[in-house]
Formats: structure tokens, sequence, C-alpha cells
């Protein structure tokens, strides 16, 4: 049974997602939330598999409750969906940065919503298809520090630096600026790649590239070995390379980059709902 929490200060949506989800044999609706506080506190009080949280509450926002409760989560539950009215923004960012499993928008239909609950339970990310192409800007072009940030900015709309957005290769860099990136401990590795994308640093090697392709596909850690005939443990070393070379946060970024760059198939503007594998 998947127990899930409801966080959102519009009772009648409350009511209206808890009536959905309870409906399902294999969902209950264990916990629901005004705001961010309640949020915390719930989940400091039961278990719960999968919290689906708003972004704009009073008193406590969900980004900021998204941290705690993922600070305080001994065994990684729960995992937290946000949902959203707007599409992408930085408050969306911020709370995925935060350790958020994706985001929907709150018209998504619901038996998308149903199936993002079960694909977040089962470990995985979503990512509303219709936002996938503002995610991929914004991933490109994360949001200024907040040094930069305009005096306007209140501090529940501003993103913590603690929790900086994920952000992908500057499209400026060039193979001269790039830092230099750690050796492949896979002896005999290919040498760097020329990809001819700006968007990616000229220091990845080839098999690095062939793991951004798989993951851009979906693949698990386990699969990209299989595919590759190599060991699970040189697939982690090369993912953990992809993201220090490519300074993303985790693998949504990666899956967002291999596409934004086409070494997959572009994300499309449409409806559709994208799960990812994160191990």
């Amino acid at each position: 049974m998947i127990r899930v929490g409801i966080v959102d200060d519009q009772p009648l949506l409350v009511s209206a997602f808890a009536a959905l989800l309870d409906n399902e044999p294999d969902m209950q609706v264990v916990a629901r939330a005004a705001d961010g506080l309640e949020a915390v506190a719930a989940c400091a009080q039961q278990p719960i598999d999968v919290l689906l949280m708003d972004i704009r509450m009073p008193r406590l926002d969900g980004i900021e409750a998204t941290r705690r409760i993922v600070e305080q989560a001994a065994d990684g539950r729960p995992r937290i969906l946000i949902l959203t009215t707007f599409n992408v923004d930085d408050l969306v960012l911020g709370a995925v940065a935060a350790g958020a499993r994706g985001f929907l928008l709150k018209d998504v239909e619901p038996a998308q919503l149903i199936d993002a609950v079960r694909a977040v339970h089962r470990g995985e990310a979503v990512i509303a298809g219709q936002a996938a192409p503002a995610l991929l800007a914004a991933l490109r072009n994360p949001p200024a520090p907040p040094s930069a940030v305009s005096s306007s900015a209140t501090p529940s709309s501003a993103t913590p630096p603690s929790a900086t957005p994920p952000s992908a290769a500057p499209s400026s860099a060039t193979p001269s600026s790039a830092a230099p990136s750690p050796a492949s401990s896979t002896p005999g590795e290919d040498p760097p790649a020329q990809s001819g994308s700006p968007d990616l640093p000229a220091e990845l090697t080839a098999r690095e590239l062939e793991v951004l392709t798989l993951i851009g596909r979906g693949r698990t850690n386990a699969e990209i070995a299989t595919e590759l005939y190599i060991a699970q443990t040189t697939v982690k070393t090369h993912v953990g390379n992809l993201l220090l070379k490519l300074a993303a946060r985790d693998r949504v970024a990666l899956v967002v980059l291999a596409h934004g760059v086409g070494l997959v198939g572009p994300l499309a503007d449409d409806d559709a709902m994208r799960t990812v594998p994160l191990r």
C-alpha cells in the first residue's frame, strides 16, 4: 500500500486529490496539510511514502518544507512530488534542488497523477511533459546567485544558496576554458570525444557520451552495463564523471541535457509525462 500525503492551501484541491487517490486499491491518503509547517510535522509523526507538495503556501513554502523533510528522512521517505499551477520558475527548480523527485502541473490528467505517484514510489523521477522545454532552458541558464538578485525579491521567492537549482554546462564553455576532468577509472578509456555541441564540454570521452545517451533514453545503470558490456561499478563511475563535468545535480538533469543537445530526440512540448530511473 502506498501511503500518500497531500500538502496544499486549497482545501477543495486537497479533497479532490484525496478522493482520486483513495479510490486506487494500492493507495491510501494518510495525511493532509495546509502549509509547509503542517507537512513537516505530519512527516515526523507518521510514515508517508509519497508526498504531493504545493509550492506557494502561507507560513512555510514548499521549497523549505521539502528541504526540512528530506533532511529529517532517515530512510529516503517520503519521496516528494511537486504539484504547481505554474510551469517552470525559480521556485519549482529550487524545490527539485532541495530534494523533490520531480514536478507536475495541477491540471494534470487524473490517470497521469496516479501513474506519477506510483513512479515516484518506485524510485523514479517525474517531469511534466509540457514543462520539459522550459526546464531545459532553466537548467542551461540558472538563476543569478543571491548577491545578483534584485532587491525586490522576497525571502520566500528567492532560492537559498544551499538549494541552487541544477545547472547544465554553460553554452559558452570552450575546451580552453573548461576545467580539467577526472580521469576515467577504466583502463584504456576512450580519448575525449568531439561531440560538436557547444553545450557539452570537449573532454567528455566517447564512452561517457554513450552512457549519457543511454541515460537520456531512460536506461538504468544495470541496463547500461548490460548494453555496453561493462560492470555496473564502471557505469557508476561514468555517471559520476558526467555529473561533475556537466555541473549537473542529478540524473534528471542529465536526461534533460541528453535530449537538449541532440544525443536523444528532443523533449516534445506535449502532455506526455516523463519518468526517469534514478539508479
